[in-house]
């Protein structure tokens, strides 16, 4: 596996960077949901009821035509799963609505791709697949913003114990499944200071 954090050795590479992250909850949720489709795709199923037994399904010819990164956006009456009244760990000012934001109908769509049917995500099958386990998400913004889209995805069946919380990682236990998430800061990300060898 490649490493996640990539180190530039190009001293104009040196630069300062600014941006501006608003709504970003929605665009966090999109990524998680492609990034979990393509798990449905895989031999690693958490999508279904939890009361229906662990099953492989055959390999089937409408499967092989199945493109997961080839589709169309359609309304989804159901969303959203979540909001911030919903998951305490979305930031205030990620609040579309309390900021101007006149209702909820942007984030009412769901990715359908050409020749198959995503099925929809179920945090208990989900939990019960990762019991004794850890999933880490390593980086600055975008990775806090999949580790808050998986815990808010998850709060319908479990809520987290927060724990070690640092400057450069966050830790949330679920006790019950022994399933930790994590989020881990590192310093080339987060580090405003400019390089003693960049000029001004």
């Amino acid at each position: 596996m490649r490493s996640l954090i990539h180190i530039s050795k190009n001293p104009s590479a040196c630069k300062k960077h600014y941006s501006s992250s608003r709504c970003v909850v929605v665009p966090a949720a999109v990524s998680l949901s492609l990034f979990l489709a393509a798990l449905a795709a895989s031999n690693v199923y958490y999508f279904t009821s939890p009361n229906q037994p662990f099953t492989f399904p055959r390999p089937s010819s409408s499967r092989a035509r199945c493109d997961i990164f080839s589709g169309d956006w359609v309304p989804d009456p159901d969303a959203p799963y979540y909001t911030n009244d919903t998951c305490s760990v979305i930031h205030e000012h990620y609040d579309c609505i309390k900021y101007g934001k006149p209702d909820l109908g942007f984030v009412k769509w769901r990715w359908q791709p050409d020749g198959c049917d995503l099925p929809r995500f179920d945090p208990w099958r989900f939990l019960h697949r990762m019991r004794g386990k850890s999933l880490a998400f390593v980086g600055d913004s975008l990775a806090r913003n999949h580790k808050d889209s998986i815990i808010c995805l998850l709060a319908r069946a479990a809520e987290p114990k927060p724990s070690w919380p640092s400057s450069k990682q966050t830790v949330y236990y679920y006790g019950e499944y022994n399933f930790t998430v994590l989020l881990q800061k590192p310093t080339i990300v987060t580090n405003p200071r400019p390089r003693k060898s960049c000029t001004r």
